[in-house]
């Protein structure tokens, strides 16, 4: 009695909930969370859940299991487990299995009894494991109590408890997860890892549809969970409710883990991703283009444009084709809104338009960008509260700035804007009201409470910035800050990479003729420059087969000798250099053609990438290829970045960040990369290499230098970028160009960087896209595959707090900003406080976190670099010891060592 008292106090206080889970989270109610999910449609799973959850169900045919695979670098991923209905199911082709019919569901229930079709699930079990699964989700085992009654049923129950015991022994370390089956507990809890229950306070079938679990029945399940738990197994409790009930799913979320249950809610037929305690911060925005305008997909202006800003703000731009099936999206698979550009008008159609209304009614932000892609009036003052008038007469199309919002002229001042029809916003802010010669009103630019629009030449005119679009998109995207992963800094100091595309490795110095550039470079800049060098060759010039089989000896002999050295990465650019890399659709180079002249050779993507990487490795076996860097336009295709995981390298180079002082505009910076659908990713070289700055070889040869400014721009007003010292071998063709990279690596050299191999970087860019965020007690929980070491986390969210924080070795303060330093253990706590604490501190480092060991009250630090390490930190109420000598306790400090440094913190409670 006095336990469903107690049961019955719960229910009603979890009613009485009238804030969300969110809420909860922010006052520190849950913290480190175990989480299954649970997905039976082909939806795809962004990596970032991949890092956010524990445990994740799919159906055995998952359309996305070998791209998740194709994941190589990924680590501290969820496992997955393949969902198999062992008691019942839909079809049958053999009736000897079958003991009788669900009628709600209408499926078979099968006979577990029959030695065929004990085989026959062994034989899936053996194929599910031999394709990648982690383990089993088994359903449906209660099913046999629907036709089975007396000693049938008990013979049944008895089949069914050695039928798992074989199951675990024939996968003595696969995760097997049974739905309900509590009558089998006392036999079989040693055998299986934990149990799900279904709809304890809500549920769903056909007949009924959603509906609430019946008190009596809620009751008993609370009974069998609680049994569960007492034989040490976790209980995963999966309830049912539609996503628009968000506060009902709140309160879901928040009753069954103060129960000490692991909840999931999800819709009837776990067709999308659900809810749960590790949903993390939604972070993903769909950026919409059209490949009927951009062919190309790097090319579009969105990807251009667009995605830059956000990735600065912590967003994870996801570029999307508008002729493909529009994705599903919501916050519970991490999506925060979506932003439209250039949209063809075959496109705006009736399948658009319904979609864009559900992204809003899931409560997603919207921002149309340049023009509103709906044309239909009525589900613009429905959907979106704006009044549209198109306009007929050409005069009365040009609109007069009237009146602006704060922050007018970023980079340009329009004087008109020229428009085709009146918008006026029922709800919301104007950024710009404009009026033409007969008084009429528009609002080209407005951010409203579903997201905002601008239309024309309001926001972005021929490129150019009206308003700051940093303030712009954390307006309408961002209503609270989160920590922002930061691929540009390690340790509090900007990143450093260097790598070489092959080009004119093959050729001689014009002022060192008995030289080839491959030799001037090994010995002028890799031997004398020790930073990591990323070093690339293009194949096809120095295999015996290829364009100078005469030199081949004498150029393999060279290259052989460069990736030898210690500070250098082996990398190809290509067997052919391909000028483009998709010739179906771009013109051939004027002078080249489609790619370098090899005598008999005929274009081949997997010659490309697989065959060039294959050469690289048997030429000098001591030495994987590690990255593999595009050629000509750097302009991949899906298939071909594809190729690139599959050979397990990281893909590099393309976007144009060629922004100095004589064009210091947002629009010569790109972005991180370009996404081909959730799992494949093309990283972009930080800038631009020298053939850009010197006009293509032609004048003048010294321009590179220009790239300084590059460096100097996108670290200030903001840090967009790390530092990329990128050129070709033919660098070393002029004296004056060769002299002219030296300065910029002593130049470089002397702003104490943090230098690392471009596979390092493109890892770190990966594993920011992949971070999963959340909000917990006092802070935040960051998981992800420990490549990504910088969090940028804005002031107003208060001060870090490093006694409590887990997994961070320090901060270093801007104005805006912390720049926090983490372990690399891919699990991160980031403790937050109101007032700013005394704690031990590493500053800043020029040096690469080897181990960070923290026992009690203790803190051992080991740095490594290539480079002598300078760094500082603050003692805190800690004596710290660095090369034997002591520090006494709040003291900054400043040490400079060797390439290695150990830092040993005992501080007092």
């Amino acid at each position: 009695m006095r336990f469903y008292i107690g049961f019955i106090l719960v229910i009603i206080s979890s009613i009485k909930l009238a804030f969300s889970y969110f809420q909860h989270l922010k006052e520190g109610k849950i913290q480190n969370p175990f989480c299954v999910m649970f997905l039976y449609s082909n939806e795809p799973i962004y990596p970032d859940l991949l890092h956010a959850y524990n445990w994740i169900v799919v159906n055995p045919n998952y359309k996305y299991l070998q791209d998740i695979k194709n994941l190589f670098y990924f680590r501290n991923k969820a496992k997955i487990l393949a969902y198999i209905s062992i008691g019942e199911k839909l079809k049958v082709s053999n009736t000897n299995f079958v003991l009788g019919k669900n009628k709600i569901w209408n499926s078979y229930i099968m006979d577990i009894k029959n030695p065929k079709y004990q085989k026959f699930l062994f034989n899936q079990f053996d194929k599910l494991v031999k394709e990648g699964f982690d383990g089993f989700f088994l359903d449906t085992i209660n099913s046999y109590k629907l036709v089975l009654k007396g000693s049938k049923r008990e013979i049944y129950r008895k089949t069914l408890i050695n039928f798992i015991k074989k199951l675990r022994k024939r996968y003595p370390h696969k995760i097997i997860l049974i739905n309900r089956g509590f009558d089998l507990l006392p036999y079989i809890h040693s055998y299986i890892n934990d149990i799900v229950i279904e709809s304890m306070f809500y549920g769903y079938n056909p007949k009924l549809g959603y509906f609430s679990t019946p008190e009596e029945e809620s009751k008993k399940l609370l009974n069998w969970a609680l049994k569960a738990r007492s034989y040490g197994l976790k209980v995963i409790v999966i309830d049912y409710l539609p996503e628009y009930k968000q506060e009902k799913i709140a309160q879901d979320l928040y009753r069954i883990s103060k129960l000490g249950f692991i909840p999931y809610i999800a819709d009837k037929y776990l067709k999308h991703i659900g809810y749960s305690l590790c949903s993390p911060i939604p972070r993903k925005i769909l950026l919409i283009y059209d490949s009927k305008i951009s062919k190309i997909r790097q090319d579009s202006d969105i990807h251009r444009l667009v995605q830059m800003p956000l990735e600065y703000l912590g967003f994870t731009p996801v570029l999307w084709d508008v002729n493909k099936s529009l994705p599903y999206i919501s916050k519970s698979n991490g999506f925060v809104g979506v932003v439209t550009m250039y949209i063809s008008k075959q496109n705006l159609n009736r399948r658009f338009y319904k979609w864009l209304v559900q992204v809003k009614n899931r409560g997603l932000k919207i921002f149309f960008l340049k023009s509103i892609p709906i044309l239909n009036k009525e589900i613009l003052r429905k959907n979106f509260d704006i009044k549209f008038n198109y306009i007929d007469k050409p005069s009365d199309k040009i609109f007069y700035i009237r009146s602006y919002h704060k922050g007018f002229g970023f980079e340009v001042k329009p004087k008109a804007i020229y428009a085709d029809a009146k918008v006026i916003p029922l709800k919301g802010i104007p950024y710009l009201i404009t009026q033409n010669k007969k008084g009429e009103k528009n609002i080209p630019f407005a951010i409203t409470p579903w997201g905002g629009y601008a239309i024309a030449n309001s926001l972005l005119d021929e490129g150019f910035w009206v308003f700051d679009p940093f303030k712009v998109f954390k307006r309408v995207f961002s209503d609270k800050s989160f920590p922002i992963p930061d691929a540009t800094t390690e340790n509090g100091r900007r990143i450093l990479i260097a790598h070489i595309d092959g080009d004119g490795f093959a050729e001689k110095s014009r002022f060192r003729p008995n030289k080839t550039t491959g030799e001037i470079i090994r010995d002028e800049i890799l031997k004398k420059f020790p930073i990591p060098h990323t070093v690339s060759v293009i194949v096809g010039e120095i295999s015996p087969n290829g364009l100078y089989p005469k030199k081949a000896k004498k150029l393999e002999k060279i290259a052989i000798s460069i990736f030898a050295l210690k500070n250098v990465e082996k990398a190809s650019h290509s067997y052919s250099h391909p000028f483009t890399w998709q010739p179906e659709i771009e013109p051939p180079d004027p002078l080249y053609g489609y790619h370098l002249p090899i005598p008999g050779y005929k274009w081949n993507p997997y010659k490309e990438i697989i065959g060039s990487i294959s050469f690289l490795d048997k030429l000098y076996p001591k030495k994987k290829t590690k990255v593999f860097l595009w050629a000509g336009n750097c302009d991949p295709n899906e298939e071909e970045v594809k190729l690139t995981y599959e050979a397990k390298v990281f893909n590099f180079n393309g976007g144009d960040t060629t922004i100095t002082k004589d064009k210091p505009f947002l629009k010569n910076i790109a972005p991180l990369g370009v996404n081909f659908g959730p799992y494949y990713f093309q990283v972009y070289a930080p800038n631009q290499n020298e053939e850009i700055y010197t006009n293509e070889w032609t004048y003048p040869l010294w321009g590179f230098i220009k790239v300084l400014q590059t460096f100097e721009l996108t670290d200030k007003p903001r840090r967009l970028k790390p530092v990329d010292i990128y050129y070709h071998f033919y660098s070393a063709q002029h004296l004056v160009s060769l002299n002219i990279l030296k300065l910029i690596y002593k130049k470089v050299l002397s702003w104490h960087l943090n230098p690392m191999f471009v596979s390092d970087y493109a890892k770190k860019v990966l594993d920011a896209r992949d971070t999963a965020i959340l909000r917990v007690r006092g802070g935040f929980i960051v998981k992800n595959s420990g490549f990504l070491r910088t969090l940028r986390i804005p002031k107003d969210l208060g001060f870090i707090d490093l006694k409590h924080s887990v997994g961070v070795v320090g901060f270093k303060q801007t104005k805006d900003f912390y720049y926090v330093h983490l372990t690399g253990s891919g699990w991160y706590y980031i403790a937050l406080s109101k007032k700013p604490n005394n704690y031990f501190n590493l500053i800043e480092a020029t040096g690469i976190i080897k181990t960070f060991k923290k026992y009690g009250n203790t803190i051992n630090i080991s740095l490594e670099s290539y480079l002598p390490i300078q760094g500082s930190l603050f003692t805190g109420p800690c004596k710290v010891s660095i090369y034997n000598k002591i520090y006494s306790k709040n003291k900054l400090v400043k040490f400079v060592g060797g390439k290695s440094i150990e830092i040993k913190a005992v501080c007092s409670n």
